[in-house]
Order: C-alpha cells, then structure tokens, then sequence
C-alpha cells in the first residue's frame, strides 16, 4: 500500500504543480514527472491485488478490477472535461491532484497496518494454515 501511496502523491502533488505553474517549461517538465506516477501505482496495485486474492478467483477480481477502472476513467474524463469547460484546464488539473494527494495519504497510512486486514492477525504472527 505504501508504493500505491507514493505513485499517488507523485501524480497527486506535480498536478498541482501543474495546476498552479505559470512556466510553459516548468509546466512540461511536471507532466513528465506526474506520469512517471501513474505506473508506479498500477502495478502497485495490481501487486497488492493479487497477493490479497484468493487464487481460486484472481481472475474475476482482476477482471472486476478492469472494469471499475474503466468505469473511473469515464467518470473522471467526464468530470474533467466540465472542470475544463466551466473554469479552466488549471482547474482540473487542481482537483485532480487534491485528490489523488488526499487518496494517497489514505494509502499510506493504510500500508503503516501492522495487522493483515484480510484475517486481523499481525503480519509477524501469521502462520500458514494447513487445509
């Protein structure tokens, strides 16, 4: 969880940055450094997903999985382009990393858990189950 914080704060700060950037160069050189987040969240996620998971349903949950961040996708591309067509692209670019800066400190302190939310156990006393 903590790897899915950092790539949401590393998107999350430089959009605000991008959000509140005057320079054309400053500007360009954060959409680069805000991207390099987006991969270091999914595959993150995806780690933790599948290590969560049951092997017996992985793949409906990846599957589900897709389909929710399709879902968000359009949602956000629809909520953007509003935020852009009433105020501003700068506008957009705001609450988007408002956002993600708020969904990352939630992932971070998450992975801080010493317990596995999954049984409740601590992850040092979890012992493998004979079936």
């Amino acid at each position: 969880m903590r790897m899915v914080g950092a790539g949401l704060m590393l998107t999350g700060v430089f959009s605000l940055i991008i959000a509140l950037s005057p320079s054309l160069v400053v500007l360009g050189i954060a959409l680069l450094l805000a991207s390099f987040g987006n991969p270091i969240y999914a595959v993150a996620n995806q780690t933790a997903l599948m290590e969560a998971a049951d092997p017996t349903n992985r793949g409906s949950l990846m599957a589900t999985r897709f389909g929710l961040v399709q879902t968000a996708s359009i949602i956000g591309t629809a909520v953007g382009g509003f935020l852009t067509q009433q105020f501003s692209p700068a506008a957009a670019y705001g609450v988007l990393g408002v956002g993600l800066v708020l969904l990352a400190m939630y992932a971070i302190a998450a992975g801080r858990s010493t317990t596995n939310p999954l049984h409740g156990a601590a992850y040092e006393e979890a012992t493998l189950r004979q079936v």
